[in-house]
């Protein structure tokens, strides 16, 4: 990311947090759009958390790079872990991405980022672990 490691990271701590509800929509807003600029994506719609496991996820953000659409993100709501959801809870996720035509979904807890793509079976590619130390390094 473009911030430092320790910034980059709270802000994920942020957008998983389980008060991110009680934020207002704005800031809500505010924090998805950083955290897309971060990476250098273009954040192209919001989804509210009701559109996939609304009791589990703080919401989902469409970014794009380019011309098209490179993933959708889920950001996990604490205690909740992208490792621990069963597999018709990862359906239900994996439902967004389809549905929007993308092949790339992250499903985003503290601890974890989740890599799915959607054009394999299973779609599940790879754990990336995620820390202070970790956040945006290659």
């Amino acid at each position: 990311m473009r911030d430092s490691n320790a910034d980059a990271y709270r802000l994920i701590a942020s957008l998983t947090s389980a008060d991110f509800k009680k934020r207002s929509h704005l800031e809500q807003r505010r924090l998805f759009n950083d955290f897309a600029d971060g990476l250098g994506w273009r954040p192209t719609d919001h989804l509210e958390p009701r559109y996939g496991l609304a009791d589990k996820s703080n919401g989902h953000l469409l970014v794009e790079h380019g011309l098209e659409h490179a993933a959708v993100l889920t950001f996990l709501s604490e205690p909740n872990s992208s490792a621990e959801l069963a597999e018709h809870e990862t359906t239900v996720l994996l439902e967004i991405s389809y549905n929007n035509l993308v092949d790339w979904h992250l499903a985003i807890d503290r601890h974890f980022v989740r890599v799915f793509f959607n054009r394999t079976s299973p779609p599940h590619i790879d754990d990336k672990p995620i820390g202070p130390a970790s956040v945006g390094a290659a």
